[in-house]
């Protein structure tokens, strides 16, 4: 299966993500750009087709305006809201969550990854989130 690098991200480019986080892959890797949730689940889902699934996705979290405040429960998102019901506002996390079912339906080890986002619960939420997952059901 050929392999390919993804980066999530509402605006930023990967350059940008390595002034922040000073992880020298954001730099070295080439990696191809999503934008939104929509775009992130066509291009897997049209790459996997043609046999190819990322090596490795920089997932950042908030990918439209407002996220990092919008829907503030107590110091965690409600991702459950009617505002993170329309795929044009889905977060990194909605992303990482489909990842997780993709991969188990089609059999496939979940790639390597990294959060860039600077929302830290968004941030937090998106580790747990995909660590249980491999942890609890082996991806």
């Amino acid at each position: 299966m050929e392999r390919y690098n993804l980066f999530l991200d509402d605006f930023r480019m990967p350059v940008d993500a390595f002034n922040y986080t000073k992880d020298t892959d954001f730099n070295l890797l080439k990696w191809t750009i999503v934008r939104s949730y929509s775009e992130f689940v066509f291009y897997i889902t049209k790459m996997y087709q043609v046999g190819h699934f990322p090596e490795m996705i920089a997932f950042d979290h908030d990918l439209a305006e407002g996220h990092y405040h919008k829907n503030m429960q107590e110091g965690k998102l409600n991702y459950d809201a009617n505002d993170f019901q329309d795929d044009a506002n889905k977060t990194g996390f909605h992303c990482a969550k489909w990842l997780v079912e993709f991969c188990i339906d089609n059999n496939l080890k979940f790639p390597k990854y990294k959060v860039h986002s600077m929302n830290p619960v968004g941030k937090e939420n998106i580790i747990y989130y995909i660590e249980n997952a491999k942890k609890h059901i082996g991806i």
